[in-house]
């Protein structure tokens, strides 16, 4: 369950999103999603993985932007995961939600093998 004394939220940005617009014909999903939006916007930490891994609609980029947009004028921590190069940050989400991210981070560049698929 999420509440309000969530101190770190995770979000699987493809899958919530997938799920946002699911919400709007299921009413149990759609209180499922109010309560992780509630957090997003109260948590300490929200950890947004994946989030340019897929390719964002309009909604998809005002929605983020409205969450992000918020924890940042609020001071609040965000980490963003992605496996595309900070440099097509704004192809993938936009100017101005890449402007949000960028404007509000330091990037910390992880090299290496993936471990999907990996059995050993």
């Amino acid at each position: 369950a999420y509440d309000r004394d969530t101190p770190v939220l995770f979000i699987n940005v493809p899958e919530f999103l997938m799920k946002k617009k699911l919400s709007i014909n299921d009413s149990t999903l759609t209180e499922k999603i109010n309560s992780i939006e509630k957090c997003i916007f109260t948590a300490n930490i929200v950890v947004f993985d994946d989030i340019a891994t897929k390719t964002a609609s309009d909604y998809d980029k005002e929605l983020l932007y409205t969450y992000i947009n918020y924890r940042t004028d609020n001071l609040l921590t965000n980490i963003y995961t992605t496996n595309i190069s900070i440099y097509n940050l704004p192809n993938e989400l936009g100017d101005r939600l890449a402007d949000r991210i960028i404007g509000y981070s330091k990037c910390v560049e992880l090299n290496g093998s993936g471990m999907r698929g990996n059995t050993k």
